[in-house]
């Protein structure tokens, strides 16, 4: 998949409150090597609500460091 690709699917499920599907291509696409402050941005809304505060916070810093 490409990056596009990764980055919609996520949108598509996170939309759709389908939040365990949107975890899984947020983490692809980073595991892939990208980067973009809004999946990290989102991720982290997802994993706060999932109870992983400190993922959830390393999330945000990274989103606030690549678009400060």
């Amino acid at each position: 998949m490409s990056k596009e690709q990764i980055i919609n699917q996520a949108i598509k499920f996170h939309q759709q409150g389908n939040i365990v599907e949107a975890a899984k291509y947020y983490q692809l696409f980073i595991d892939q090597g990208f980067e973009n402050d809004k999946v990290f941005s989102n991720y982290g809304i997802i994993l706060k609500k999932l109870s992983n505060l400190q993922g959830a916070e390393l999330c945000f810093r990274k989103a606030i460091k690549l678009n400060p």
